[in-house]
């Protein structure tokens, strides 16, 4: 086999020599976050996998980095393969956590509070989904990421299933109550 550009054999120990060397070296970790997942035209679970370690890395050194947490992120919602149901919940949970994180932080992007809700949505977690939209709201000063977060969180309101878990709670509280005057 001939030694070239497509040799990746020392990938992994290129960058790790450099993270050694200066772990405060930013650029490193986002590179490697791609360099790892593409060495060749599809990427594997295996090499995303390795994305998601130099990413948690990453975070680890740059905690306020709202970027590196997106990343991470949709690696976590977009390209991890889960084997099991389980493993599905506890990849999207990290991905809307780390959205959630990311979109309280200065100069975020303005769509990972609602990409957050929709995640948390789609796990079941429509009240958890609209309280963090509250958080978010009252967290900013943004006011396009207001717009979008309003927006998201009238949309989820307006759902019917969400107003039938309201009108459950309600008859619950209201049953409740009754019962206490007795």
């Amino acid at each position: 086999s001939i030694v070239g550009e497509s040799d990746f054999r020392y990938l992994e120990k290129f960058i790790d020599n450099v993270i050694a060397l200066d772990p405060k070296f930013r650029r490193i970790y986002e590179w490697a976050s791609y360099a790892v997942a593409w060495r060749k035209n599809r990427a594997t679970v295996a090499e995303f996998k390795t994305s998601v370690r130099y990413l948690e890395r990453a975070i680890e050194e740059f905690p306020d980095d709202w970027e590196l947490r997106q990343a991470l992120a949709l690696r976590y919602a977009l390209d991890l393969d889960p084997k099991t149901d389980e493993e599905r919940r506890r990849y999207r949970e990290r991905a809307a956590t780390l959205m959630e994180e990311a979109a309280l932080m200065p100069g975020a992007n303005i769509n990972l509070g609602t990409m957050a809700a929709n995640l948390r949505t789609k796990m079941g977690q429509r009240q958890r989904a609209l309280a963090d939209l509250r958080a978010l709201l009252m967290a900013t000063d943004n006011t396009a990421a207001q717009a979008k977060l309003i927006a998201r969180y009238q949309d989820l309101m307006e759902d019917e299933s969400v107003a039938t878990e309201f009108a459950q709670f309600r008859e619950f509280n209201f049953k409740a109550k009754g019962k206490e005057k007795r």
